[in-house]
């Protein structure tokens, strides 16, 4: 099955985005993001049960975006971007923005 957008690269879109795998509560949450026409974020939600990590299946409810933790790497994300390059419109770093990294999180720190 084919979820991701083809070709990869275009002039609209990037190749680039994250990965956001979250052990929740009631499930075992896959976000998976990439950036297209200068600013958005598109977004595919995936989920499988805390008892079979391994049963990855699309999410049906196209309402859910994130969890409160989730948002907090969704934001990181968003500031790298404008930074390295929105900011820079005739030079996008874009090697800068892949080698951002956030260096810890906790779930308390939300």
């Amino acid at each position: 099955m084919q979820l991701l957008p083809q070709p990869a690269v275009t002039d609209e879109r990037y190749g680039l985005g994250f990965l956001i795998i979250h052990a929740g509560v009631l499930a075992n949450w896959f976000l998976l993001d990439w950036w297209e026409n200068e600013d958005i974020a598109h977004q595919l939600v995936f989920s499988s049960p805390t008892a079979d990590p391994s049963a990855i299946t699309p999410v049906s409810d196209k309402s859910v975006m994130a969890c409160v933790h989730e948002l907090k790497i969704h934001s990181f994300e968003s500031d790298a971007w404008i930074k390295n390059v929105l900011s820079k419109p005739n030079n996008p770093d874009f090697d800068e923005y892949l080698n951002t990294v956030l260096n810890s999180f906790s779930e308390t720190d939300a």
